[in-house]
């Protein structure tokens, strides 16, 4: 359906001289929500159908609202239109972010009229703490021969900053780092994300919290409005990752399962 919908849309755009569209984008999913509430044993019967696409001129979008809507009524069995008409032909922006010198931006406060300059000292840089990644000979005693779910031992957010995103993982239990830091190496986060993924991934340790924060570089289609994604913000990214199975040792297999 999706496929034909937007077929006929570049025959449309062919016939009245318009462009082709610049990105387009589908992807169905499904919850069962609109049956009863016994159990099939089906895995979906109900399937939701997102259509997203960008053009540089409205007009062509608007010809796509209208084949959405129609499609409901005038193509295969079983379609509903549930968003109740033509959906709204919106415009895509695009996020920029840069950094300023300090010493470029004044900075006051204002408390009721009065104005209260207020100095940052410019002077200083970034010291960054260098961090040393653990070697082979610090995980020696760590053997994982049995696998759980990340979810079982540790917690984690995820989030957008533009067009990256970023993944924070936290052990539940001290004990529990090092087979999370073990397993989840920037080529695993890199294997379970290659469907978004388009750029690189940077693994930051936190030991204070047992903690790791990984960035996905370009993983979100362009980001919040420019993106098609259906996830646009990667809120979504920590839940996919907690689902990793990852080794862990009997003793602590036991432990959460218990």
């Amino acid at each position: 359906i999706a496929e034909a919908i937007l077929k006929k849309c570049s025959n449309l755009f062919e016939q009245k001289g318009l462009d082709p569209f610049t990105k387009t984008s589908y992807g169905c999913i499904g919850t069962d929500s609109i049956y009863g509430p016994e159990e099939s044993n089906i895995d979906s019967r109900e399937i939701v159908l997102r259509i997203m696409a960008m053009h540089k001129e409205k007009e062509a979008l608007t010809i796509l609202s209208k084949e959405i809507a129609q499609a409901a009524t005038g193509m295969a069995a079983g379609v509903i239109n549930y968003l109740g008409g033509r959906p709204r032909v919106s415009k895509s922006i695009h996020l920029f972010s840069f950094l300023l010198a300090k010493n470029q931006i004044n900075i006051e406060l204002d408390i009721d009229n009065n104005i209260i300059p207020v100095n940052i000292d410019t002077k200083g840089g970034y010291a960054p703490c260098i961090q040393n990644p653990p070697s082979p000979e610090d995980y020696k005693d760590i053997h994982g021969e049995c696998h759980a779910p990340l979810s079982k031992i540790a917690f984690a957010r995820s989030g957008d900053k533009g067009d990256h995103a970023n993944i924070g993982v936290i052990a539940r239990k001290a004990h529990y780092y090092p087979y999370i830091d073990k397993a989840l190496t920037k080529d695993i986060i890199c294997e379970i994300f290659s469907h978004v993924l388009d750029g690189p991934v940077t693994k930051w340790r936190v030991p204070g919290i047992n903690g790791i924060n990984f960035l996905l570089k370009n993983s979100l289609g362009g980001g919040g409005m420019a993106s098609l994604n259906i996830d646009p913000q990667g809120k979504s990214y920590a839940q996919q990752l907690l689902e990793y199975s990852v080794p862990i040792s009997r003793k602590i297999y036991e432990e959460v399962n218990s």
